[in-house]
C-alpha cells in the first residue's frame, strides 16, 4: 500500500480511507520510489501467493482494487491464550470510574487525542481517571501511565489498577488489535471508535460502545458519561451488528495447512495445528538475553519514566527521542521488556 503502514499523516489521524500522497514524516517513503513503484515492489509477492489472510475484513477492503490476489481470505489471528470471547464482568457502581488504556500508545494510537480527553475530564472535575496500563510516545498530562510491561502480566495489571472501563483512542485503522484481545479477555466494558477492526471484532457485544473517529473530546465525554449511566442502571448498551459472514473462523484448524502441500512442503492437518495452538511452547513468550544496546536503552527508558526525570525528558525534542531509541534498537520496547 505505502511505506507508511498507519495511513495516517502527519497529525497521526487516519482521514477516514486510503489517500495517495498522505505524508507522515515518520514513515518516509525510501528514496527513489513513489507509492506506485513501491506497491509495485511487492506485486509479485501479493499477487504469486497461493493465498494471502488478512485478519479483518477492514484490512482487506484497504487492498481491494490495488492488487489481483490469486485467492484471499478473511481469518482472524489464532488466539491460544486468550478467552475473547469471555463472559462479561459485572458492572460495579463506584464513586469515580477507572478508565484505562492499553499497550504502547503512539500518536496514531491515540496519545494525544488520551491527553486532550484526560485533561478536559480533570477540568471539568468529571468522575474518571486516566491510566495508561503501558507508555506512550511521550510523557502525557493527567494520564497516569505505569511503563512497559510483560505481556503475560497485563491481566494482572488490569485487575490490580481497578480498571472499569477499557478504552482504546486509536486514529487509524487497526487491522486486529491484540491489546483488543486483552480486553475482551478481561469481561470489561469497552470503549473504542467505529474504524478498523474494532467494529466488526465488538459486533453486537454488550456493554460496550463504538464512537465516531473524529469525535471532538467534548463530546466523547458526554458519550462516555451516557455510556457509565447506562451500565449503571444495566440499561442495554451494545455495538452495533457487522456482517461479519465472510471471516472463516476454522480456516487455520482446516484450510492453512493444505497450502504447505501445494508449494511442495509435506502436507499438515488440523491435529499439528492443536499442538500448535494449545501446546506450551506456543503459549510461552520467546524468550532471550538483552544486546548491550537494548540494556542501555531499558536504563534510559526507567530514567525518563522516573517520576522526578520525566518533566526534564519532555524538553527533549520527540524527534531526538525516537532517533536515539532506533539507534540502539528497531524492536518495541514491550518486546525488550519481554526478553
Amino acid at each position: 500500500m505505502s511505506a507508511n503502514p498507519t495511513l495516517t499523516d502527519e497529525r497521526g489521524i487516519f482521514p477516514g480511507l486510503f489517500v495517495e500522497g498522505l505524508h507522515n514524516p515518520l514513515y518516509p517513503l525510501p528514496a527513489g520510489f513513489t507509492e506506485e513503484s513501491w506497491r509495485d515492489a511487492h506485486r509479485e509477492l501479493m499477487e504469486r501467493a497461493n493465498c494471502v489472510i488478512f485478519p479483518s475484513i477492514a484490512a482487506k477492503q484497504l487492498f481491494e482494487g490495488r492488487y489481483a490476489f490469486k485467492q484471499s481470505v478473511v481469518a482472524s489471528h489464532v488466539e491460544a491464550v486468550r478467552d475473547v470471547k469471555a463472559t462479561l464482568v459485572k458492572f460495579q457502581c463506584r464513586s469515580r470510574y477507572v478508565v484505562g488504556v492499553l499497550g504502547a500508545v503512539g500518536r496514531e494510537k491515540g496519545a494525544d487525542y488520551l491527553e486532550e480527553i484526560a485533561k478536559l475530564s480533570q477540568l471539568m472535575g468529571l468522575n474518571l481517571e486516566f491510566v495508561l496500563i503501558g507508555y506512550a510516545y511521550r510523557s502525557l498530562s493527567a494520564v497516569e501511565a505505569t511503563g512497559p510491561y510483560e505481556v503475560a502480566t497485563l491481566p494482572k495489571l488490569i485487575v490490580e489498577k481497578e480498571v472499569d472501563i477499557i478504552f482504546y483512542p486509536a486514529l487509524w485503522p487497526e487491522t486486529y488489535s491484540y491489546t483488543l484481545s486483552y480486553g475482551l479477555a478481561s469481561g470489561l466494558p469497552i470503549v473504542a471508535p467505529n474504524i478498523g477492526a474494532f467494529p466488526e471484532r465488538l459486533s453486537g457485544r454488550k456493554n460496550t460502545l463504538l464512537y465516531g473517529m473524529n469525535t471532538h473530546p467534548s463530546d466523547f465525554l458526554r458519550l462516555l458519561l451516557n455510556f457509565v449511566e447506562d451500565l449503571e442502571v444495566e440499561r442495554d448498551a451494545v455495538a452495533p451488528v457487522v456482517a461479519v459472514d465472510c471471516v472463516i473462523n476454522d480456516f487455520y484448524s482446516k484450510d492453512y495447512f493444505k497450502f504447505f502441500g501445494e508449494v511442495g512442503l509435506p502436507s499438515l492437518n488440523g491435529a499439528v495445528f492443536d499442538k500448535v495452538k494449545y501446546g506450551p511452547t506456543y503459549a510461552r513468550p520467546i524468550s532471550g538475553n538483552r544486546t548491550v544496546r537494548e540494556r542501555v536503552l531499558v536504563v534510559l527508558w526507567r530514567c525518563y519514566m522516573h517520576p522526578f526525570l520525566r518533566p526534564f525528558g519532555n524538553f527533549l525534542p520527540y524527534s531526538w527521542k525516537r532517533a536515539v531509541k532506533r539507534r540502539l534498537s528497531r524492536k518495541p520496547l514491550h518486546a525488550i521488556f519481554d526478553q
